[in-house]
C-alpha cells in the first residue's frame, strides 16, 4: 500500500523523555510512529503472517509489518457478520451483491486478490487514509485524521497476452456500494474522524463523520465517504469538510465532539486553510465544488471563507 500522505513531525513525551518523532499513515490505515533520529519504532512493530497469493508465479511476503500501537485507524477486516446491517432493503442488496458475484471477503488484513474471483478488502484503495494525511495539535499531543471504512472489489484475471491484471465489470470501480444511491455495503461508520494520543500510542477518540440524508430519520448517522483532510487550530478546534454530504464541520479537538456544522452548496473534497486577515481576524476557508472519487455530484465551484470569533 502506498502512503501518499506527507509524514508528520512532532515530539513524543514518553517516560519523562521528549522524543523527536515522525509519523506516517497509509491507505490500509496503519500509523507508524518512529524516532526520527534513528527510525526505531517508538511503540513497536511486529511482523505478522498474512495470506499468500494464488496467482501463478506471484510470490508474496509471508509476513507484513504491523504497529503494536496505535491500533488500525479504520476497520481492516470484512465478513458476512459486518456487512451493512441497519436497513433491511440495503442489507439485502449488499448480501445479494456478495452472493451473486461469489465474492471472497477479506476476513484478515492483506488478503491477496484471488485468481478468477472477486476479492473485497477493507479498507480498499480509497483508504483508510488517502493523500490528505492528518493534522496535529501540539498542546494536546493529538494527531487527528479522517478515515474511510470503504471496501473495493478486485479480481485477478489472465489476459490474452499472458499477463495478469485486475479485470471485470466490478473490478477497479473503487466502490463496494449500490451505484444508484451511493450506499456502501461495508460496516458503518463509513467515515470517521479519529484522534491518536501520540504520547501513549492509543486512540483518544473516534467520532462519526458525515450523515446519509436519504436514509430514514434515526438511521442517518452513518458517516460518509470523503476526500480531503482536517486542520487543527491553537484554540482547540478541528475543521474538516471532505464528506460527500456537503457539510463543513468543526470538532472539539480534545473530546471529538462535533460542535458546528454548515451546509455547503457542494462537497469540500479539499483540506481547509486557516489564515489571519488584514483586519486582525482569523478565517478558515475551504474549496467546495463537489465531484471527486467518492461519487459526490459536481454542483458548484466556490471558495468559502468563515470568520472565527
Amino acid at each position: 500500500w502506498d502512503t501518499q500522505s506527507q509524514p508528520m513531525l512532532f515530539d513524543v513525551k514518553k517516560g519523562g523523555r521528549v522524543i523527536p518523532a515522525v509519523a506516517t499513515v497509509n491507505k490500509n490505515a496503519l500509523m507508524f510512529i518512529l524516532d526520527r533520529r534513528t527510525g526505531a519504532p517508538i511503540y513497536g512493530v511486529e511482523e505478522r503472517p498474512v495470506p499468500q497469493s494464488d496467482v501463478p508465479d506471484e510470490r508474496t511476503s509471508p509476513t507484513q509489518p504491523f504497529p503494536v500501537l496505535p491500533e488500525p485507524l479504520s476497520q481492516n477486516t470484512l465478513s458476512r457478520d459486518n456487512l451493512y446491517q441497519d436497513t433491511p432493503e440495503h442489507k439485502a442488496w449488499c448480501e445479494a451483491l456478495v452472493d451473486d458475484n461469489d465474492m471472497l471477503l477479506g476476513e484478515v488484513p492483506y488478503t491477496p486478490i484471488a485468481l478468477g474471483r472477486y476479492t473485497v478488502n477493507l479498507p480498499g484503495t480509497q483508504g483508510g487514509v488517502n493523500y490528505y494525511g492528518g493534522a496535529f495539535d501540539p498542546k494536546l499531543g493529538l494527531f487527528v485524521v479522517n478515515v474511510n471504512n470503504l471496501a473495493q472489489p478486485m479480481r485477478m484475471m489472465r489476459m490474452p497476452d499472458g499477463r495478469y491484471a485486475n479485470s471485470g465489470p466490478l473490478a477497479g470501480t473503487r466502490r463496494f456500494w449500490n451505484p444508484d444511491n451511493h450506499l456502501p455495503c461495508g460496516p458503518t461508520p463509513w467515515g470517521q474522524l479519529v484522534a491518536v494520543d501520540v504520547n501513549t500510542g492509543k486512540i483518544a477518540w473516534r467520532s462519526t463523520l458525515g450523515v446519509t440524508d436519504i436514509l430514514p430519520e434515526g438511521k442517518q448517522n452513518t458517516g460518509r465517504p470523503g476526500l480531503g483532510g482536517a486542520i487543527t487550530t491553537a484554540s482547540g478546534l478541528t475543521f474538516v469538510g471532505a464528506t460527500d454530504d456537503a457539510r463543513f464541520r468543526a470538532f472539539d479537538t480534545r473530546t471529538g465532539k462535533e460542535i458546528w456544522t454548515y451546509q455547503l452548496r457542494g462537497s469540500a473534497s479539499a483540506t481547509p486553510v486557516s489564515y489571519l486577515g488584514k483586519n486582525g481576524k482569523q478565517y478558515v476557508a475551504v474549496m467546495a465544488t463537489g465531484g471527486g472519487q467518492v461519487g459526490a455530484k459536481l454542483t458548484t465551484d466556490e471558495l468559502v471563507a468563515f470568520s472565527l470569533p
